[in-house]
């Protein structure tokens, strides 16, 4: 097969006889294009949203920021959970959060609920991006770690490239695009 030596002359495995090697990583990595592909189309459209419904530039930067609220309170003590417990369910329920968030998102008319909702989004990509880390880090040995953590970044790079396409096509084009999408977009 094609391989590579390192400086170290520890032996790595080329990308793709990697990422062939473990099926779960495969579906992990794709998994993980759709979190990113789905974080990066509501992020945009929540913005929309927003002003849709009222909200000045000032509250704009308050909800952007509003993402990060949870993450900054949580993020250490989601990590020990995360060893004690192991990473699918933090998957799981990350990515289910972020999916009712979104649908949430689409419907609400308040703008309380668009900030409150959107730090939940914010916990829920939190959740998904901490576990899929952890798995890839548990899921390498040192011959696959750096290619495995290339790929993973490779995967998140293709969503994030991805759901502000996405968000443009669903929501459409002009002024008169409809926020109310956003939850039909990610799902």
């Amino acid at each position: 097969g094609i391989r590579d030596k390192l400086v170290t002359g520890v032996q790595t495995c080329a990308l793709p006889i990697c990422l062939v090697e473990d099926h779960w990583l495969l579906w992990l990595l794709g998994a993980y294009v759709v979190n990113q592909a789905c974080m990066n189309l509501v992020r945009p459209m929540v913005s929309y949203r927003a002003l849709a419904l009222g909200v000045d530039a000032g509250g704009l930067g308050f909800l952007s920021a509003a993402f990060s609220v949870a993450p900054l309170v949580i993020a250490l003590r989601l990590g020990r959970l995360l060893d004690t417990r192991g990473e699918r369910p933090f998957i799981l329920a990350g990515t289910v959060l972020m999916g009712l968030v979104a649908l949430g998102l689409a419907a609400t008319t308040s703008t309380a609920l668009v900030f409150l909702l959107f730090t939940l989004f914010g916990l829920g990509h939190l959740a998904t991006t901490v576990a899929t880390q952890g798995m890839v880090a548990r899921g390498s040995d040192e011959r696959t770690y750096d290619q495995r953590f290339s790929a993973f970044s490779l995967s998140a790079s293709i969503g994030q490239l991805v759901g502000p396409a996405i968000a443009g096509l669903v929501a459409g084009a002009g002024p008169d695009a409809d926020t109310t999408q956003i939850g039909r977009a990610h799902v």
